[in-house]
């Protein structure tokens, strides 16, 4: 029997020691326990270093960073048999900064008596003197956290001087909840500014003066700012979602068979593959290429590394393209850089009802129950984010120029299916008005778009499935 994964609460000196619960909710409860802290008066905070945040540490810009939910729990505790997290103590009634005494801004958990008491107590020590600064200097300014988009240089104060001159927008989420949104002009040397791009860092509004400065830094062409929590003037949870494309390829035969595949990408740069392959040039493309032994039940070999697998995994990122001037048509090739679902080639539902609308379509196709399985599970996280599901499922035809997959010998049947979806926001769903669930479950025939065919039922002959999925961020 393996020993229990243990959770190490730290705070004011002292340290407490429990079994790893297995929700965010929990391990807060467990700190207020452990402390002695007083719901009533005191708000307990959890944080660890972020270095332990693999693999988003590197996109943190601060040292330490505070847990907010589920997932940012999960990331502090992955693989680790034992973590560490800090207790933080924060007064839900603040005294003024002004105020004398021990500081009433928050602290590690501990005061300088030594108990487990909340920060800020009789006499504080350290903590509550360095956040009482913090609070004054805080005081001063208007700090809005997220992200920077578009075109660049965004923030800084219209210059003066002559040069240049761009038309500048904010829009802010402020306290309680309202969205606020200004339109500024910029005037200034902006060519020898930042670079066109999107941004991810502070925007900082001062009071009085109303001068405003941003920091941040520029996002890499397949990085996509999802979701930004802000905690107490720190931004607590940042998470990045690569336009990334993940496809299985199942192999079923109920006889023991050899072959050589390959899958051959252009516009794509290869991520991962299991099982481990090289990655080989193929003119201005690139290729992977495995030698299998497929077994009956569905299990592959990989003749050079021994690896057994129920098939083969892949996951890609597009290869950054500039935009194209004209939107393609409903018919025209999958451009990885710019996925196109739009009203006029997709159709838009409540996620609610998009997973088993989506589960039917995939079971009329002929997919097995463990690949639609497999498929929809990995768009769950995806998709319960959003209200709304709006999906286009591509043709051989237009992913074949991008993704080429090659079997020696053939197989009787290639069946591939690849989904295009994306989230839509209430305020949009007009535009899909036209193209909800009735119309998407009434004359559509997916079967003759992605060239199904009844040999795909026939259990006697060799059958090769790939499917996929990418969401399309905005």
């Amino acid at each position: 029997m393996s020993a229990p994964r243990m959770l190490i609460l730290i705070g004011g000196g002292w340290e407490a020691i429990a079994s790893l619960p297995n929700s965010y909710d929990k391990a807060v409860a467990l700190a207020y326990e452990k402390f002695s802290i007083d719901k009533n008066t005191h708000i307990a905070r959890l944080s660890c270093t972020a270095a332990e945040m693999y693999p988003i540490s590197q996109y943190m810009g601060t040292e330490d960073v505070f847990l907010t939910d589920n997932d940012s729990f999960f990331y502090a505790c992955a693989n680790k048999p034992v973590v560490r997290l800090q207790v933080h103590v924060f007064d839900k009634n603040p005294k003024p900064p002004s105020a004398a005494g021990g500081g009433a801004g928050a602290g590690a958990a501990g005061g300088s008596g030594g108990g487990a008491v909340p920060a800020g107590g009789s006499g504080g020590g350290g903590a509550g003197k360095k956040e009482e600064a913090s609070s004054a200097k805080a005081a001063e300014k208007k700090d809005v956290g997220g992200a920077a988009g578009g075109g660049g240089g965004a923030g800084t104060a219209a210059s003066a001087a002559k040069g240049t001159t761009a038309d500048q927008q904010l829009t802010c989420q402020v306290i309680g909840g309202k969205s606020v949104t200004q339109t500024n002009t910029v005037t200034g040397e902006l060519p020898k500014g930042p670079p066109a791009g999107s941004y991810l860092g502070t925007l900082v509004i001062e009071d009085k003066t109303f001068k405003q400065t941003f920091s941040g830094q520029q996002l890499g062409p397949n990085e996509v700012l999802t979701k930004y929590v802000v905690h107490d003037k720190s931004t607590a949870r940042l998470l990045f979602r690569p336009r990334s494309v993940r496809t299985n390829i199942d192999m079923v035969f109920p006889e023991e068979k050899s072959l050589e595949v390959s899958l051959s990408v252009a516009d794509w740069t290869i991520a991962t593959a299991y099982p481990m392959t090289s990655l080989l040039p193929d003119g201005p493309r690139q290729r992977l290429r495995w030698f299998l032994r497929v077994m009956p039940g569905g299990h592959v070999e990989d003749l050079l590394t021994g690896t057994v697998s129920n098939g083969l995994f892949v996951e890609m990122l597009p290869t950054p393209k500039a935009r194209p001037e004209t939107a393609p048509g409903p018919d025209d090739p999958l451009l990885p850089a710019w996925p196109d679902v739009r009203p006029q080639n997709a159709w838009c539902l409540p996620s609610g009802i998009f997973i088993p609308h989506i589960d039917r379509v995939l079971e009329v196709l002929g997919l097995p129950v463990e690949s639609r399985t497999s498929m929809i599970t990995s768009w769950l996280p995806s998709v319960t984010r959003h209200k709304n599901i709006a999906y286009k499922i591509l043709s051989p035809g237009q992913l074949s120029p991008s993704s080429n997959l090659t079997i020696i010998p053939p197989p009787h049947v290639l069946f591939r299916i690849f989904i295009l979806f994306r989230g839509v926001p209430d305020d949009e769903m007009k535009e899909w008005s036209n193209r909800g669930v009735v119309h998407a479950e009434m004359g559509l025939d997916w079967r003759n778009t992605i060239g199904w065919s009844e040999d795909l039922k026939n259990d006697e002959l060799f059958r090769i499935i790939e499917y996929g999925a990418m969401e399309v961020f905005e």
